[in-house]
Formats: structure tokens, C-alpha cells, sequence
């Protein structure tokens, strides 16, 4: 379905799930460490989120390019770069917050404003 397809390679990268901003890893590539053949694909580590996220709606958003993709000699040479990536990933944890504490504010501020919306409405009747 087209599009713009970024560089192969690993991603410091934001996921948005619901009202909530985590950070993450995004590989863009075509896993070369399980040999899944030529399709590119884009797959993101969500960091301190463990939950369902089938049949969800997420938003993804690439912040800065980290390093080529690798082919590793197995999972657990995978997972030891993940960790690595995590620790030079580029949003640490008061950023996220003071971004996560923005946007709480931001939607208890739209929702006094439907709240007012809506009486305003009804008071027209």
C-alpha cells in the first residue's frame, strides 16, 4: 500500500499505546539473524510495556538512527545488542515522563472542554 520505507537498519523510537508514551528500539530490515527471506519489515521493542497488543492500534515514531542492521550468531547475541541499544537509546526515563505528564494534562484539559461543549449544547435546547 505504498508508502516511504525508512533505511534498514535500528531505530531509537516512541510508541504510543492508548494515552501513553513508551520508548522502544524499531528494527527496519528483513532479520537477517532468522533468515526470513527479502521482505522488509518493522518490528519495535517496547520497553517496560507488557501487555496485549493484538487487534490494537499503536503509533510508532522513529527518532534517530542507532546502527546498521545485524545478523547475530543467535537469540541470545540478539537480545545482549537489545539491552545495548537500550542503554544508548536517546529518550531516558524523566524525559518520558515529563512527555507522558504532557499529554495527561493535555487530555483532562480536552475533556473539560467537551464537558463544557456539551453543557453549553444542552443549555441551547
Amino acid at each position: 500500500t505504498g508508502g516511504i520505507i525508512p533505511a534498514p537498519g535500528v531505530y531509537a523510537s516512541t510508541v504510543k499505546i492508548g494515552r501513553r508514551i513508551y520508548t522502544g528500539i524499531t528494527n527496519v530490515g528483513t532479520r537477517p539473524t532468522f533468515e526470513d527471506g527479502d521482505a522488509v519489515t518493522c518490528e519495535t521493542f517496547i520497553f517496560d510495556f507488557n501487555g496485549d497488543l493484538y487487534g490494537k492500534t499503536i503509533s510508532v515514531k522513529l527518532l534517530s538512527y542507532m546502527r546498521p542492521e545485524s545478523q547475530f550468531g543467535g537469540l541470545d547475541e540478539l537480545k545482549a545488542a537489545i539491552e545495548n541499544d537500550k542503554e544508548n537509546g536517546v529518550i531516558g526515563e524523566r524525559e518520558l515522563w515529563l512527555i507522558n505528564h504532557a499529554i495527561d494534562r493535555y487530555n483532562e484539559s480536552l475533556e473539560k472542554l467537551k464537558k463544557q461543549m456539551n453543557t453549553l449544547q444542552w443549555q441551547k435546547r
